[in-house]
């Protein structure tokens, strides 16, 4: 029962899958884009288990159930699971490449990395055709801006599109390339130094930052010891320079303007020039997305626009950003409890069947 309700929840966690062959029949009814289209299981008739299928942003079944798992759409396809293998189908409900690896991860930048069961670990394109070969690699991450980060013995370094090293693996973490720029550091968890590199490896920020966060809109999250207040986090632009002084006990990264920081045990908003626009009152906060943010007031979580003013009450025990109109939440009052669908309004979309 344990594992039956935690594939419930964890839609977008891929189920460990064994050699086998299957081919999906997926109906293919009403041309739609994958990215306006959502996972949702249903209990199976008059038997144990459940399939999965996908509603579009108005609740409505547009890929019937019939995958032992499904994963949200991502570069305009989707990893799906038929019997014991994964296969991927893209946003006209058709199969594009057939079931038949053993793991399968999300497509980024026309590129996934898969486990076939005669070619081993693999990157393919989106035919299908393999590109390359990764078991050489203790890891390899999705491609970010033509760029992969890998990771062999306890170094990393980046590949491009052809599995070619263009970065030796020199860096002790080094995260994707995000605006030009590469996060990386030299030095262990708790005396390394960050820098920023960019698509040669050279260094544009060298490694002598406590702790920084990639770049998103033009700022990244910086670190600092203070003598009287300890740990303080403020923002630097893309020449180090610090743009909105280490006053916050906690910065995340910019989103559509804002971003989300904490005073003391309280969450609010920020603007570019460091000002406070929506009061620290929140005991948890998340990025905005689409004009909205999640928030958590009394205990539930809801959202607020921009002004701070609530638009969806909090009446929900967790939930999502808001994608394409759609926001996941959970239901019940548990880490349990089985998850639907929101629209703008707050008026769940899709709920599943007791």
């Amino acid at each position: 029962m344990r594992t039956t309700i935690i594939a419930q929840v964890f839609a977008v966690v891929l189920l460990a899958a064994c050699l086998g062959e299957s081919r999906a029949q997926v109906e293919d009814e009403k041309d739609g884009g994958g990215e306006e289209l959502f996972p949702v299981w249903v209990k199976k008739q008059d038997e144990l288990g459940y399939l999965w299928g996908y509603i579009d942003v108005t609740g409505r079944m547009v890929i019937r159930p019939q995958f032992n798992n499904a994963q949200r759409f991502s570069d305009g396809l989707a990893v799906v699971q038929i019997g014991n293998v994964y296969g991927y189908i893209d946003g006209t409900h058709k199969v594009t490449i057939q079931p038949q690896f053993t793991t399968a991860r999300d497509f980024c930048e026309g590129f996934a990395f898969v486990k076939h069961p005669e070619l081993g670990k693999i990157c393919i394109d989106r035919t299908g055709k393999t590109v390359f070969g990764t078991a050489k690699f203790d890891r390899i991450y999705p491609f970010h801006q033509g760029l992969a980060a890998v990771k062999i013995g306890g170094k990393r370094g980046f590949v491009d599109t052809t599995g070619r090293t263009v970065i030796p693996t020199q860096f002790d973490l080094a995260w994707a390339f995000c605006e030009g720029l590469a996060r990386v550091r030299i030095g262990d968890r708790h005396d390394g130094k960050y820098g920023f590199i960019n698509r040669q490896g050279a260094y544009v920020i060298k490694p002598k930052l406590r702790f920084a966060s990639d770049f998103s809109e033009g700022l990244a999250v910086i670190r600092v010891k203070t003598p009287r207040h300890g740990l303080k986090y403020g923002y630097m632009d893309r020449t180090a320079k610090v743009v909105i002084p280490p006053k916050f006990d906690r910065a995340f990264e910019f989103r559509e303007g804002l971003a989300q920081v904490r005073v003391g045990d309280r969450h609010g908003y920020i603007d570019r020039t460091g000002k406070m626009v929506i009061q620290p009152v929140y005991m948890q906060a998340g990025c905005f997305s689409e004009g909205l943010a999640g928030v958590k007031v009394g205990g539930k979580y809801g959202y607020i626009d921009k002004t701070g003013k609530v638009v969806i009450p909090p009446n929900w025990t967790s939930v999502h950003e808001f994608h394409n109109g759609v926001a996941s939440v959970m239901l019940g009052e548990t880490m349990w409890s089985p998850r639907g669908y929101i629209d703008r309004t707050g008026k769940v979309i899709w709920a599943p069947a007791e």
